[in-house]
């Protein structure tokens, strides 16, 4: 994935947050690094880290969201993680 094309994936999932009245939107690009083990034949990929403040419906509609994604978009995300605290 290119920068232009990450940018423009970031900017859709920051764009669904702002929706969804997310509050206090952080994001950090760690950048590409080595995965730990191959996922869809990638040994690497972009980490991306999101923080935000959000009423707990929300994080459900995040999950189907990041889940199920839409067509061509596959192999964007290759695996996410939403913690609560």
């Amino acid at each position: 994935m290119v920068d232009d094309e990450r940018d423009q994936v970031l900017a859709k999932f920051e764009a669904f947050l702002k929706r969804e009245e997310c509050q206090d939107i952080n994001t950090t690009i760690k950048g590409r690094q080595k995965l730990a083990y191959p996922i869809k034949k990638f040994a690497e990929g972009i980490y991306v880290l999101y923080t935000f403040a959000a009423p707990p419906p929300v994080s459900q509609r995040i999950q189907k969201l990041l889940s199920t994604p839409e067509s061509g978009a596959e192999l964007n995300i290759l695996r996410h993680m939403t913690f609560r605290i």
